[in-house]
């Protein structure tokens, strides 16, 4: 009696069943083929897990660092590498704004404007300001002499760099002295 032949699905079936256990009882013969056999198997799932993310994160942080060159022109902004403190006493700072905006000591701008802890010489005129939270002068009154036309002018045109209380700009106090030198000192 002749024998059935194979089916060609079973066959090929049966094949790879028999390829699989000998590489099962390979894979365990020794311990550097156990290691082998586990390394080759997380690398395989690593691969499989994160290669349909490496197109969407390579493209998102290609993008992220496109747009963030675009945008760090525009969000430039003006440094100021001074020490700045959260306090500025209201006799503290005595600070002028010079011709081109920018904040100078009011000793190298105009030598008639001091702290309040200065000692006022007697042979002086001294006007005591009052400096708003902008810089201006809101208020005013002679602390000792007279009133003169240089002294008038710092009242009505001088802005100051106002003091501050933890940053937030505050009204203060600051004396504008005009010296009176003699006349053989004065040039």
């Amino acid at each position: 009696m002749n024998t059935a032949p194979v089916p060609a699905a079973l066959a090929a079936q049966l094949r790879v069943m028999v390829s699989h256990e000998r590489e099962r009882r390979l894979s365990r013969a020794t311990l550097s083929s156990r290691f082998r056999y586990w390394s080759a198997r997380t690398q395989l799932l690593f691969d499989n897990l994160m290669r349909p993310f490496a197109l969407p994160f390579a493209g998102g942080l290609l993008s992220a660092l496109i747009i963030f060159s675009v945008l760090v022109p525009s969000l430039s902004f003006r440094h100021n590498f001074g020490d700045e403190a959260f306090f500025t006493s209201p006799d503290g700072e005595v600070v002028v704004v010079d011709s081109r905006g920018g904040y100078v000591q009011a000793g190298d701008f105009d030598p008639r404007i001091v702290p309040l802890s200065v000692a006022i010489p007697d042979t002086a005129n001294a006007v005591t300001l009052t400096v708003d939270e902008n810089g201006k002068v809101c208020e005013w009154f002679v602390s000792r002499g007279q009133l003169t036309p240089e002294l008038l002018n710092v009242i009505m045109f001088a802005q100051f760099k106002p003091a501050t209380n933890f940053g937030v700009p505050t009204a203060a106090k600051v004396n504008a002295v005009q010296w009176n030198l003699p006349h053989r000192m004065r040039s």
